[in-house]
């Protein structure tokens, strides 16, 4: 019994994880993006990259950072994945034609499809990316 109440003191004296977690801001789906990358040159180049995705589906703010986010607002309002999905396959068809007319290699198409995929996945945006990897292939093949 006095080693129960030592532990119901101990913990009532720990602050709890939602305590601690208060002062922790919230990231935005940017800094998301950044926390999934490692090398300082795909920090610099991922952004630039993402924003030609966007750029193509008209998406054109100040900065990358209000892109990301009205990518976001606009992807997790009104579920539009199958819109995404789409304009994904309109963007690489696009890239594909650049690269047919060697204006852009192939290898500069896969460097498209990498941060768009990554800044779904760190924001939880549910693409269906077997769908989108298949039109990748038969875009880039």
């Amino acid at each position: 019994m006095l080693v129960e109440v030592e532990e119901q003191s101990y913990l009532n004296k720990k602050p709890s994880i939602r305590e601690e977690n208060k002062n922790i801001p919230n990231l935005s789906p940017y800094e998301k993006i950044l926390f999934g990358l490692k090398a300082k040159e795909t920090k610099r180049q991922y952004p630039k990259r993402f924003q030609m995705f966007l750029d193509f589906i008209e998406i054109k703010s100040p900065s990358i950072r209000d892109n990301c986010n009205a990518f976001y607002d606009f992807v997790s309002n009104a579920n539009n994945t199958g819109i995404i999905e789409d304009a994904l396959f309109r963007f690489f068809a696009v890239q594909n034609q650049r690269a047919g007319s060697e204006e852009i290699s192939t290898e500069t198409i896969k460097n498209y499809f990498k941060p768009i995929k990554l800044f779904c996945e760190m924001n939880n945006i549910l693409i269906n990316w077997k769908i989108v990897s298949k039109i990748f292939i038969m875009v880039i093949g």
